[in-house]
């Protein structure tokens, strides 16, 4: 078996990679056979872009024995291979994790980072930020280990956070990471493409906390959530600290809820807050920053001013401002519980009909369709059912999945015109949100991805500056 830290040496490697197409120069390719596609087909492609040295898992791929190893074991000797070269972590480190309310949280500390002077790097769903400024987009939530800690190396005198996913998780992205924070937002139904059952889905998110804390770190955890019940009484039998937010929380505790005025009771004493933010579960969201800012020694009231200076997450209940006598939000909602919580906050401040956009993704959790149409059809008054990212499924057949538990509804497959056709339908005080897409820029339609963004579709469409 090959040393693989001498070869490392010997040919000065910096940079490494499982995807063929980001090899420079010197890059070390690591061949794997994955869950999709087999990295062994691409040792050829990364010699010829420059790679230096190729690592594979299958011994029937060494061709030039001067560049391509076979190293034994090699998935299980990634993190070491990994940590060998990007060696520098960041002092502070946080990670958020749950189905909804992950890019929320991660920007809100960004935003809370910057409003107290101190630079931070995110990953996530929004892609590599530092400070305000974006990086680099991301295909995953989750980059794979390479990606992941070559950011970590490049950003180790910053403070950083980042959206652990469930998948990122379970296939230990994140190696032996050690956190100082782990924030827990809540579980409900997602990737049962991927984990057999909800059992095993909840599995993967607890090793954030078993697995992951420092010994002296904190887990923060939404008390209101069945699965925060879990993860407390788990913290409690494993002697982990942990900070508790939510209307049943022992530590950070939501007393009351008006529109964007919210109060919050800590050390047995009350806080008002005043948030440009929309909605009960951005309140949860921000109560999790609190509960980090809390747990950072900040002054309750300097929080205070940090949380009114918060400004909107792009693609999270995010509004299209136009001369229309009709409002127009843009929100991620991939999930029944995502969805539901949209329509419920937009119904309350609704004074006409409340139109809603949505579709759902091909080759994912297909048990998703019926309950988000069932939501759809509970409080929207018209719904105007489109693709999302279809993948290599029939869109026709996802949609005609999804309106046959509709009653007051179009089934417009092309996105653009459908969206043409839900601002067409508007009237006077009627509310319109677009669900599915958010942030994102693209559509996945086989194995195409097309430009397609929400926001720019409206805005042209509105005549929008």
């Amino acid at each position: 078996m090959q040393d693989f830290k001498l070869l490392l040496h010997n040919k000065n490697i910096k940079h490494i990679t499982l995807d063929s197409r980001e090899v420079k120069e010197g890059s070390l390719f690591i061949a794997l056979q994955g869950f999709k596609y087999n990295g062994n087909k691409f040792i050829k492609a990364a010699i010829a872009k420059g790679a230096s040295l190729v690592f594979c898992d299958n011994s029937e791929e060494i061709g030039d024995k001067s560049t391509v190893y076979f190293i034994e074991n090699l998935k299980a000797q990634l993190a070491d291979i990994v940590k060998t070269i990007y060696v520098k972590t960041p002092k502070e480190l946080y990670a958020v994790t749950g189905t909804n309310g992950k890019s929320s949280i991660i920007d809100l500390i960004r935003q809370s980072k910057l409003l107290l002077n101190e630079n931070i790097t995110t990953i996530g769903t929004l892609g590599v930020y530092k400070n305000n400024e974006l990086i680099e987009n991301l295909v995953n939530t989750t980059p794979d280990i390479c990606k992941f800690f070559q950011i970590l190396n490049e950003n180790s005198d910053d403070s950083f956070a980042f959206e652990a996913s469930s998948h990122g998780l379970e296939q230990e992205r994140f190696a032996k990471l050690k956190l100082d924070t782990a924030i827990f937002t809540n579980l409900t139904r997602d990737h049962l493409d991927y984990h057999a059952n909800m059992t095993d889905y909840f599995a993967a998110k607890l090793k954030l906390f078993t697995r992951h804390l420092k010994k002296e770190g904190f887990a923060i955890i939404n008390a209101d959530d069945d699965y925060g019940a879990q993860i407390i009484s788990i913290c409690k039998a494993k002697q982990l600290k942990f900070f508790t937010y939510g209307k049943k929380a022992h530590d950070l505790k939501l007393i009351s809820q008006n529109n964007e005025l919210f109060t919050l009771k800590y050390q047995n004493q009350l806080y008002e807050f005043n948030t440009s933010l929309i909605g009960e579960f951005q309140i949860y969201n921000i109560m999790a920053v609190i509960s980090l800012l809390l747990l950072k020694n900040i002054p309750m009231n300097n929080i205070i001013g940090i949380v009114e200076k918060f400004v909107p997450i792009k693609g999270r209940l995010e509004e299209v401002k136009s001369n229309k006598n009709y409002r127009v939000f843009i929100d991620y909602a991939h999930t029944p519980d995502a969805l539901e919580n949209i329509l419920v906050t937009l119904k309350a401040n609704c004074k006409n009909k409340l139109i809603l956009l949505f579709g759902c993704g091909g080759e994912r959790d297909q048990g998703k369709r019926s309950k988000m149409a069932i939501i759809a059809d509970k409080y929207a008054d018209i719904t105007v059912v489109t693709d999302d990212n279809p993948r290599n499924e029939d869109a026709a057949i996802i949609r005609d999945e999804i309106v046959k538990y509709l009653h007051n509804f179009y089934n417009i497959g092309e996105r653009k015109a459908a969206i043409r056709h839900a601002l067409a339908i508007a009237e006077k005080d009627d509310i319109v949100v677009l669900a599915g897409k958010g942030h994102e820029n693209y559509q996945i339609i086989g194995e195409q991805k097309i430009h397609c963004d929400d926001y720019e579709t409206v805005s042209e469409l509105l005549n929008v500056e």
